[in-house]
């Protein structure tokens, strides 16, 4: 049985932050809904950048321009530090992609578009702000291609770059989350949201639960 999660991680002076990764359709934005519904004294916090994308678009940026990009993923970035930034000490906060997500896609997005420039050097000092921002622990959802394309024609929520994200980036994002010592992957192929949301469920609090003994 869940408990509720409560003030587990009363007295730490920084909140403990869950990040959900995974590529469009793969049940983030369902089982962040689920968490929410369950109780359990977690602080759920969806991806709201559609004003970001707006802007960007009435703006006419292009991301295949240095500066442009540049201009865009500040503005990200910016918006990740300020959502950090109303989470209090101790609090447990569940998030679907995150800073590290947007660190990604800003260290990724010109090497697979295979443009001609870095934005590592330009941007340093922003990807160094996010970065204190990172979450404490990263689930990492995935699936067969076929499962996730599945999923995107059962539901009719529009995702535009949703084949440029599958075919291009999700190969690169999975090298990429691999690499963090604090991110964990879960095939949820033969998952239903139900057996995901219990899975995750025990997740959180085990992972809380240790990070408290171990404190």
């Amino acid at each position: 049985m869940i408990t509720d999660l409560r003030g587990t991680c009363k007295g730490r002076n920084r909140p403990f932050v869950f990040s959900i990764q995974g590529p469009h359709a793969i049940g983030k934005s369902t089982l962040l809904q689920q968490i929410a519904a369950a109780n359990l004294g977690i602080r759920v916090c969806r991806e709201t950048v559609a004003d970001l994308e707006n802007r960007k678009v009435a703006e006419r940026l292009d991301m295949a321009v240095l500066e442009d990009f540049c201009t865009n993923q500040r503005r990200f970035i910016r918006w990740e530090i300020e959502r950090y930034r109303s989470y209090h000490p101790g609090e447990v906060v569940v998030v679907d992609r995150g800073p590290d997500s947007t660190e990604f896609f800003t260290l990724n997005f010109p090497k697979v578009m295979g443009l001609p420039w870095d934005a590592t050097m330009a941007l340093s000092p922003d990807l160094r702000a996010l970065r204190r921002c990172s979450a404490d622990r990263l689930l990492y959802l995935c699936a067969r291609e076929a499962v996730i394309r599945q999923r995107a024609a059962s539901d009719d929520r529009v995702r535009p770059t949703f084949d440029r994200w599958l075919t291009l980036f999700e190969p690169e994002a999975r090298k990429w989350f691999a690499l963090n010592p604090r991110c964990v992957f879960l095939d949820t192929s033969a998952m239903d949201p139900t057996g995901l949301r219990d899975y995750v469920l025990h997740w959180l609090r085990r992972e809380l639960l240790g990070e408290v003994a171990s404190s």
